[in-house]
């Protein structure tokens, strides 16, 4: 069993998966050379290099490789013609041994007797595990974190799977199954080679995730207008329901179209039964957006997600609302790029019998005193989240404006009917 200590952590700083095919394949003798690379002479290469190119890929546990990324495949190129081989042997060795890039099979997927949390025994090492991706997490106890890498899965063959780490995009051969005499998970990849057992959330130490000094520093910023924000927002603790009013942005990190293990959530949210008081007024800005990472795919379960590192921050400007976060506060944030799609969901629960003015506001103003119903909500893109499980995710660019229809949204409340949505990665 591998023992995790400082330079491991360092190294799955770095990347966890994210294998240096280049450095590997310096065993190999470059063939000979010829200044016309279309010559059938430039092109020989012996059986023996063949062989060797051959076993210094396969000890990296790359037997199938037909399945890599386009960036490996690059790699092994430049590999081989820094050894030695010049245009034409290299063009050879790739077409011999079949190496090649693939689009990721969207019907690839681990079994759902594998969905769920495992441990080592120690602890040491936790798995998230849904359909289409899961998370590695690796115990830091120095700088108390966990390093979490994310995944998905690219390929499968039968308990034989390609992963591919959701950072770098390099993928790697991964074996998965279940054991015949006991409720353990089989894991191997070309890194670690480990035994699970059953585990819950509850097992799961909730703490920081460990920052990634190679990741480029990145801000996201997210500005969500809507039609008229509140002024100030009354919270009934007493009341039936109970008052709470919450933004969310969904991030679809395995852009799968829908919200499950590894997908990432800004979550802003005022909740009466946090306050201590019976009846609160608090501001827009009294409270500040939190980072979740998904656990399992139903977003509204305790058990469901996790808050990460520290919080983002929120300013109001008219009638928007802007949350920015920072990767250094948040190493996670290095898994949302430009395009990595999104959505954005508005819900308001507030008892329609409370219709009462309070602070400064008058009847002009937006309020309780406009609406019937006790709950409201909005999303774009549609659907309306009916359930906890969240569908239906808009493809982004960053610095896009996605406009959302206005009075669109259940019940009456302007303060979640969605005007547009604006997410900006730097």
């Amino acid at each position: 069993m591998l023992v995790f200590n400082k330079m491991e952590g360092k190294r799955m700083k770095r990347n966890l998966l994210a294998l240096s095919i280049a450095a590997l394949l310096t065993a190999c003798g470059g063939g000979s050379s010829s200044s016309d690379p279309s010559s059938e002479q430039s092109q020989k290469v012996s059986a023996a290099e063949l062989n060797q190119v051959k076993r210094n890929l396969s000890d990296l546990g790359y037997d199938n490789l037909s399945h890599l990324s386009t960036q490996q495949v690059a790699i092994v190129k430049k590999a081989l013609a820094d050894v030695g081989f010049n245009s034409g042997q290299v063009n050879y060795l790739i077409d011999e041994l079949d190496i090649r890039a693939s689009v990721a099979d969207k019907n690839a997927g681990l079994p759902s007797d594998m969905v769920g949390v495992w441990k080592t025994v120690n602890e040491q090492f936790f798995l998230f595990v849904g359909q289409k991706s899961y998370n590695v997490y690796i115990n830091d106890s120095v700088d108390d974190c966990w390093h979490q890498v994310m995944f998905h899965i690219a390929h499968q063959d039968g308990d034989d799977y390609i992963g591919e780490d959701a950072y770098s995009g390099f993928r790697f051969p991964l074996t998965l199954n279940k054991s015949s005499t006991s409720d353990g998970l089989f894991y191997k990849d070309p890194t670690l080679t480990e035994v699970f057992v059953p585990a819950t959330v509850n097992d799961f130490t909730t703490k920081n995730i460990c920052d990634n000094p190679l990741a480029p520093t990145k801000t996201v910023d997210v500005e969500i207008a809507v039609q008229e924000l509140p002024q100030a927002i009354k919270l009934l603790k007493a009341g039936n329901p109970r008052s709470r009013l919450q933004w969310q942005i969904f991030f679809d990190i395995n852009k799968n179209n829908q919200y499950d293990v590894g997908d990432l959530t800004f979550l802003h949210r005022h909740v009466a039964a946090m306050q201590s008081a019976d009846e609160t007024v608090v501001n827009v800005t009294d409270t500040v957006p939190n980072l979740y990472i998904a656990f399992q795919s139903q977003a509204d379960t305790v058990s469901g997600r996790a808050p990460l590192n520290r919080a983002g921050k929120v300013t109001v400007s008219g009638n928007t609302l802007k949350y920015s976060f920072d990767s250094n506060d948040n190493a996670i944030l290095r898994y949302i790029d430009s395009t990595t799609p999104i959505k954005v969901t508005a819900e308001l629960i507030h008892p329609a019998s409370d219709n009462a003015l309070y602070g400064n506001l008058s009847l002009s103003d937006e309020g309780p005193w406009n609406w019937t119903s006790d709950g409201h909500a909005d999303a774009y893109p549609d659907p309306i989240r009916t359930s906890a499980n969240v569908t239906g995710f808009v493809d982004n660019v960053s610095g896009q404006v996605h406009n959302d229809s206005l009075d669109d949204q259940q019940g009456e409340s302007k303060w979640i009917d969605i005007d547009s949505v604006k997410v900006t990665v730097n």
